[in-house]
């Protein structure tokens, strides 16, 4: 199977701020952007986020909904695949 992505990819290394729910309690983390497409993004933080959990992403005067669609350690930090809502 080939890769899924089609979608031209901006690298950047930009702050997001990452706000979710888990167990009832609000959550935010700061994090970096990897790189960003139209429908999704790759981004890094200090702790994982479950898998299919729903998330807002903040940066630079944006605000974006999205979804967890992966997260994998990568040594002492965590990169996250984001699908971005429609």
């Amino acid at each position: 199977m080939g890769d899924r992505r089609f979608e031209f990819r901006i690298i950047t290394n930009d702050p997001v701020e990452v706000r979710w729910e888990e167990s009832g309690n609000g959550k935010v983390l700061e994090g970096q952007f990897c790189d960003r497409s139209l429908s999704g993004a790759r981004i890094q933080l200090e702790r994982a986020i479950r898998v299919l959990t729903p998330i807002r992403l903040r940066t630079g005067g944006e605000d974006l909904k999205g979804t967890v669609r992966y997260c994998t350690r990568v040594q002492t930090r965590y990169m996250l695949g984001i699908e971005f809502e429609t």
